[in-house]
């Protein structure tokens, strides 16, 4: 049961983080604009929209993120996945939070990566995803086949 909490918690964490990140990328309207006919319309900038100190502002929250040791967290959770069991939403939570701490080619995650993959559990990282993508691949081999 406890491990079953601490998932539940690291998992609102995750998600708190990331929605930190995905904050950065929103636009507020102005004090002298409507409010848009649209509720549904998109606020949310993809990083090829933002401008220079839009994408510097989001690359520092990313990079605060990165200075407390949370692409490490990150890596180290997808790191330790059992490749054998189907992927637990904790790793999926770790996935989608360490790739918004890269979007935008963050000079500072990028290297937070290279170093972790360089250092001594690189090699269990990098042999979890290649065994996830075999793993998928095989799965999507099957389905294609039952077709």
């Amino acid at each position: 049961e406890a491990e079953v909490i601490n998932d539940a918690v690291c998992m609102r964490v995750f998600e708190l983080f990331r929605t930190h990140l995905l904050k950065a990328r929103y636009t507020e309207p102005s004090a002298g604009d409507e409010p848009p006919s649209d509720p549904d319309e998109r606020t949310e900038l993809f990083v090829g929209d933002l401008s220079a100190s839009q994408l510097e502002h989001y690359h520092k929250a990313q990079s605060r993120l990165d200075e407390q040791g949370v692409m490490e967290v990150c890596l180290e959770t997808i790191a330790n996945d059992d490749v054998e069991a189907k992927m637990n939403p904790l790793n999926t939570c770790a996935i989608e939070l360490a790739i918004e701490l890269q979007i935008g080619g963050n000079p500072v995650t990028q290297a937070s990566v290279a170093r972790y993959i360089n250092s001594q559990n690189g090699a269990k990282l990098l042999t979890a995803l290649h065994e996830r993508i075999h793993k998928t691949t095989e799965m999507l081999e099957v389905h294609r086949v039952a077709q």
